[in-house]
């Protein structure tokens, strides 16, 4: 009996149904912090900290190389004939390269915890083209018999096989769940501070006395003091000018006007960029806040920026779109960060050094990685003349009989 009842509301919900906004928004209203202010993913986008960490993350993602490659044996080649290859690498769509299509999906999943992309498949069944949708249109859903499918636009269904998700965090490894809803607080005092720090100034009407009036002015000549005062001295161009009083008023010590320092309104600021360094897990230098940053200790945290920031995000891409659009462990994609990892030109020297005297690197694949062309001969590799296999060093070989 309830089951013919769960499909007559459905349809009929379906016929009352509305399309989703085509911007992001709530239906109702938006979260309200401790702090009294409202925090929604665009209102986190105000604070510079939040943008420079969410626009860093998704063009890095966005400009590594992504390609394609076809395992055989032990050997590793460019897939460049798989149909996924082009779609990746160049050109997500025919709107989109492959690098705006990466960096708009890092973007939806860093601030909204959810990057959908619907796939466009060829009639061979290969993949022709990856379109973005807007998180706030799609839907992570369960049909009765427990079956995951993607919600569109509050209607339409799509198939988990015909979707690209990556999410930031979830609960039951499925739906994701925006930063923002975990970081309300934090965001929402930052949100205060810029708010305060904004009406100090534009309200900044007093050059820091208490003015006083001997008898009982009328509203009129009150309102007109205030018209006049304010024209004078309101705005932060204005802050400290020279006070002109008229009938009968005058000055009669401070107001107690509260310094931003003091108040430790800065420091609060600051703080806030380091908040959301931590809530991205993006090092703070990194958001151009240099204050503890030292020559001897950035090189290694834009080391591990590449090793425990974006490293793991990486790892889960690829294996998405591994099992959506390829066929691993046969067919696989992979990013290049060997240009992020790289250090000073010392640093790099030792490695390279290190890895062509045991054979593990040749000339070329150091030309490579330094971004110069190949030279003839350089695909040799080198061991020195002077080592020995352990098994020699335990059980050395007979000396070999002098020449007669």
């Amino acid at each position: 009996m309830l089951r013919p009842l769960k499909r007559w509301w459905r349809s009929l919900a379906a016929r009352w149904s509305w399309p989703v906004s085509q911007t992001p928004g709530v239906l109702w209203s938006a979260p309200q912090s401790a702090a009294g202010v409202p925090v929604t993913e665009a209102d986190a986008l105000s604070l510079s900290g939040v943008f420079a960490a969410v626009t860093l993350l998704s063009r890095v993602i966005g400009a590594l190389p992504l390609k394609v490659y076809r395992q055989s044996g032990r050997e590793r080649l460019p897939a460049t004939t798989n149909p996924a290859y082009p779609v990746l690498a160049t050109q997500a769509n025919p709107e989109m390269t492959a690098a705006t299509y990466r960096r708009t999906m890092e973007f939806h999943r860093c601030l909204w915890g959810n990057a959908y992309a619907e796939i466009g498949w060829a009639g061979s069944g290969a993949v022709r083209a990856l379109w973005p949708i807007e998180p706030w249109r799609g839907k992570p859903r369960r049909d009765d018999g427990g079956g995951l499918y993607y919600e569109v636009d509050g209607r339409r269904r799509v198939a988990p096989a015909d979707m690209v998700h990556h999410t930031l965090v979830s609960l039951d490894g499925i739906a994701g769940r925006s930063f923002v809803e975990f970081a309300l607080e934090s965001l929402g005092l930052s949100l205060a501070t810029q708010t305060h720090a904004g009406a100090y100034f534009g309200n900044g009407a007093r050059p820091g006395v208490i003015l006083e009036h001997a008898g009982q002015p009328t509203e009129a000549a009150r309102k007109e003091m205030r018209r006049g005062w304010n024209e004078r001295h309101q705005g932060a161009g204005k802050a400290g000018g020279t006070a002109i009083l008229w009938g009968g008023w005058k000055w009669v010590g401070t107001d107690g006007q509260v310094d931003p320092e003091k108040s430790q309104l800065l420091e609060q600021r600051r703080f806030g960029v380091e908040e959301v360094a931590r809530w991205l897990n993006v090092p703070p230098h990194l958001l151009r806040d240099l204050s503890r940053a030292t020559f001897s200790n950035i090189e290694h945290q834009g080391i591990d920026f590449v090793v425990y920031s974006i490293g793991p995000t990486l790892v889960e891409v690829e294996q998405e779109y591994d099992r959506k659009l390829l066929a691993p462990p046969a067919v696989y994609c992979k990013h290049t960060v060997a240009g992020l990892m790289r250090g000073d030109g010392a640093a790099r020297s030792a490695y390279y050094t290190s890895q062509f005297n045991i054979g593990a690197l040749s000339i070329n694949e150091i030309r490579d990685l330094e971004e110069r062309n190949p030279i003839e001969g350089g695909d040799t590799y080198f061991v020195p003349a002077n080592m020995m296999t352990l098994g020699d060093a335990l059980a050395p070989p007979e000396p070999r009989p002098a020449p007669a």
